[in-house]
C-alpha cells in the first residue's frame, strides 16, 4: 500500500525473525527524504482491544500512550462514532499533551500524525477542538528534532487548512476578537517587560546581559503583575488545561 506513494520508496520487506523490515529506496540520493516521509506515514493495522478510551488516557509509560495515540486516531480515521462528546474532547486533550515538547519524541511526532490524519479525514470533528491542538503544534513547528518538526508543519498545514475550509476556522467573530485580543496584549506586556529587564541590566552593570534570560525571570516573577496574572487567567480558562510558556520557563 506505501509503495508507490511516497516518491524514492521501492519496497518494504518484513522480517518475522526480528520483527522488523528491510526498506529498499531508489537510490542514496533520494533515501533521506523518503526516509523522513515514511516516518510520517499512518498505516492501518489489525484492531486492537485495549480498554477503555478513559483507562488509556490515565495509564502510565510511554508504549502505552503510543497505544492511546493508534487507538484513537484508528478509531476516528475509520469513522467509528464516540459515544459521547466528552469522548472526543479526552482524545484531544490526550493528543495536545503528547505533542508538547518534553515528551517522548516517537510519541509526539505519532500524536502529530494523528492530528494531521484527523484534520483531514473529519475537519468538522476537530474544529471545536483546535484551540487545545493549535498552541502544542506550533511550538512543535520549530522542534529541533527534524521528524517532530516536519510531523508539526502538516499537522498545522491540515488543521488550519483556509485554502479549503475557506472562512470555516475564523467564522468565530467572538474567538478570532478574543484571539486578537489576547495577542495586542500580550505584545504590549512582553514590550514593558523588556524595557524593564534591559533597565534593570543597564543599572546592574551589564555590558552584554542575556536579555532573554533577564525577560525570561522579569516574566517568570509575573505573580505580582496585574496584567499578567489576568492574561494568564484569561488565557487558561479559554485554552484548557495546556502548560502555558511562563509555567515551563521556571523550571
Amino acid at each position: 500500500e506505501i509503495v508507490g506513494k511516497i516518491a524514492g520508496f521501492t519496497g518494504l520487506v518484513l522480517q518475522p525473525s526480528h520483527g522488523g523490515a528491510s526498506i529498499e529506496f531508489e537510490d542514496a540520493a533520494s533515501a533521506g527524504r523518503a526516509a523522513l516521509q515514511l516516518d510520517g506515514y499512518l498505516l492501518d493495522g489489525r484492531k486492537l482491544r485495549t480498554g477503555s478510551v478513559d483507562e488509556l488516557r490515565h495509564a502510565k509509560g510511554e508504549m502505552r500512550t503510543d497505544k492511546i495515540v493508534y487507538g484513537g486516531g484508528g478509531a476516528k480515521k475509520d469513522g467509528a462514532k464516540a459515544s459521547a462528546g466528552s469522548t472526543n474532547k479526552k482524545i484531544f486533550e490526550t493528543l495536545a499533551g503528547i505533542i508538547q515538547p518534553g515528551q517522548p519524541t516517537d510519541s509526539r511526532r505519532l500524536a502529530l500524525v494523528v492530528a494531521r490524519t484527523l484534520s483531514r479525514v473529519d475537519m468538522d470533528m476537530v474544529r471545536p477542538h483546535t484551540p487545545l491542538l493549535a498552541t502544542p503544534v506550533f511550538a512543535s513547528v520549530r522542534d529541533p528534532v527534524i521528524p517532530v518538526k516536519l510531523a508539526a508543519e502538516a499537522a498545522f498545514v491540515s488543521l488550519f487548512n483556509v485554502a479549503d475550509e475557506e472562512s470555516k476556522v475564523f467564522d468565530n467573530e467572538e474567538d478570532f476578537g478574543r484571539v486578537a485580543d489576547i495577542i495586542d496584549r500580550a505584545v504590549t506586556i512582553a514590550v514593558r517587560i523588556d524595557k524593564a529587564a534591559k533597565k534593570a541590566a543597564a543599572e546592574r552593570g551589564e555590558k552584554k546581559p542575556g536579555l532573554q534570560r533577564i525577560f525570561m525571570a522579569h516574566l517568570g516573577n509575573g505573580d505580582s503583575d496585574p496584567e499578567i496574572v489576568q492574561l494568564r487567567s484569561e488565557v487558561s480558562d479559554w485554552v484548557g488545561t495546556y502548560p502555558l510558556p511562563w509555567v515551563s520557563s521556571r523550571a
